[in-house]
């Protein structure tokens, strides 16, 4: 015996309220994502406060989404987020600094407000910073290219993943205590690619072509699985930290320097270059494979 399931008529005042229902609420939710872009800046009132011009002013905690390329003129920044909680999509536009002198400071400036998100763009050609936010930050699928300071500078206990910065004349990618950064990949920075402080954690992540250190991390660290290569000194870690399964080739320098009470592992590298206060015993080390 076969049996079709059907839908009383009864029941399709039911089903076609909570459609409704549905629709609305994801219409409200969408209504709530404030979106502008470079002739909203230009007339301002993105937010309370919000002169026109550069920078636009994010004051209100929420979502906000770019619809198109912004261009900040000499010596203001693009984006100046002055709340907590803050989400910015930039949706696959890119924030442009006009080149001159003073040039434009941030590309997007969180100051120490926590909690801000930026994801999906690009950002070219700013002076301090392509993106500065503070704590608990969250930095997802973004581009930095040619910043004259640091290209991604974030607060304590952020998450930074898959970035790409380039070009920056200072560190490519700064994160304080606590930070956690996967799938970055860091090149040609005038100094360290990629410095994180205490209690970071730094996987699938790759350093090349710096001024100075590949990966610089603080203590009770770990960093796992990424490549360092053609910097001045590979990967430097301070004490109790643990380095595994990274591949750390053709740095002018010595290839890792780990702190006290460090451990490495599973690390292939070039001249069986890893110091500390007192050199490691090369036999440790066979065929590049340290163990």
């Amino acid at each position: 015996m076969s049996f079709s399931p059907k839908v009383s008529l009864l029941a399709l005042p039911t089903l076609l309220f909570t459609y409704l229902a549905l629709t609305l609420s994801a219409s409200a939710v969408e209504a709530q994502v404030v979106v502008f872009d470079h002739n909203d800046v230009l007339a301002g009132g993105i937010t309370p406060g919000d002169a026109p011009g550069y920078p636009a002013l994010l004051k209100d905690p929420g979502s906000y989404r770019l619809d198109g390329n912004l261009f900040a003129p000499n010596g203001v920044s693009a984006v100046e987020i002055d709340s907590p909680e803050v989400t910015l999509d930039l949706d696959g536009f890119t924030l442009f600094a006009v080149a001159g002198n003073p040039q434009a400071p941030y590309g997007i400036n969180g100051g120490n407000h926590f909690g801000t998100t930026v994801k999906k763009g690009t950002i070219e050609g700013f002076g301090y910073a392509g993106i500065r936010v503070g704590g608990d930050a969250k930095i997802l699928e973004m581009r930095v290219i040619g910043s004259n300071g640091i290209g991604i500078d974030a607060g304590a206990l952020s998450q930074i993943h898959d970035v790409q910065v380039r070009y920056s004349d200072s560190i490519g990618v700064r994160c304080a205590q606590g930070c956690q950064l996967s799938q970055a990949i860091v090149s040609s920075s005038g100094t360290t690619g990629i410095s994180c402080g205490d209690d970071c954690q730094v996987e699938r992540s790759i350093s090349r072509f710096n001024g100075y250190v590949g990966i610089w991390v603080g203590k009770r660290s770990n960093v796992h699985h990424c490549t360092s290569a053609r910097n001045k000194i590979g990967l430097v870690t301070n004490g109790q930290s643990l380095v595994t399964h990274n591949v750390v080739v053709d740095n002018n320098g010595e290839e890792i320097i780990v702190g006290d009470d460090s451990g490495t592992a599973t690390n292939v590298v070039d001249d069986v270059e890893i110091l500390n206060d007192h050199e490691l015993d090369p036999s440790a080390c066979i065929g590049g494979l340290c163990l």
